[in-house]
């Protein structure tokens, strides 16, 4: 299953969340190695900059934390809202969050970017089935 066909972006200011998530992304696509952001305003700057440059058309799965000093999730979502809709419609976008909060969880339900609230650690399993939501593979992969 290892192409690329499909790009995986985590942000979050935790080296070692982002190590678990490159792990379960490893492991749930034969060795696909996800582009990781700990500082959330360099992500959006890849996003709005760079990411066009090396993925234009290929589909990407988006992992975000919501609780990042400098910007938080909510207002990376808020800014991502601004860019052109070309580049929105090929990124699909999950919280991944320690927040247990049900605020938190029904603001990321009510918005048209968010596809999925998760809550950390990300496993394998979880990879999986984000990928056939997502139609990246077949359910008999899963």
């Amino acid at each position: 299953m290892h192409d690329s066909t499909f790009h995986f972006v985590v942000i979050d200011d935790d080296n070692v969340n982002n190590a678990v998530c490159t792990a379960a992304i490893k492991s749930a696509t034969g060795g696909l190695t996800p582009v990781c952001f700990t500082n959330p305003v360099e992500a959006f700057h890849y996003i709005e900059h760079d990411y066009l440059l090396e993925h234009e058309n290929v589909p990407t799965i988006l992992f975000l934390d919501l609780s990042m000093p400098e910007m938080s999730g909510w207002e990376w979502l808020f800014k991502f809202e601004q860019l052109p809709h070309f580049l929105k419609k090929q990124i699909t976008i999950y919280i991944l969050t320690s927040s247990i909060s049900s605020k938190d969880a029904e603001k990321a339900r009510f918005n048209v970017y968010v596809k999925g609230y998760i809550l950390k650690p990300l496993q394998k399993a979880k990879v999986l089935e984000v990928l056939e939501v997502n139609h990246f593979i077949a359910k008999s992969e899963a």
